[in-house]
């Protein structure tokens, strides 16, 4: 996230180990203080919906997901969207970029990428 954001934040990435794997480099870092997590299709169900619950009361500031989350997001003051790697397709990138600053408040997206991608 950004210096000085507030509000949640979500981090796409193409695999679930991606996600697991940035969930817990983001909980280390201080700014995150362990509310960084990860979620994706491989979750026990039960598992899946206490990590939604969280995320939308504001108890987890950031969630890093695999791409098959981003028709089911719908969170009031998402402030930060990312994409660690190249989306599959430019629809992917629109409707990700897209859950960000619903509340019509600013909004900040990213894209990362390496030349191998």
């Amino acid at each position: 996230m950004r210096k000085g954001a507030t509000g949640g934040a979500l981090i796409f990435t193409l695999t679930r180990k991606e996600a697991e794997d940035m969930a817990k480099v983001l909980s280390a870092h201080r700014d995150f203080s362990g509310v960084a997590y990860h979620y994706h299709g491989g979750l026990p169900e039960d598992e899946k919906l206490r990590i939604e619950e969280a995320w939308r009361n504001g108890s987890i500031r950031c969630l890093c997901a695999t791409t098959a989350m981003i028709h089911g997001v719908d969170h009031p003051n998402l402030r930060y969207v990312a994409f660690w790697s190249l989306p599959t397709s430019i629809q992917t990138l629109h409707q990700g970029f897209g859950r960000a600053g619903r509340d019509g408040k600013l909004s900040c997206c990213d894209l990362f990428y390496n030349f191998d991608d």
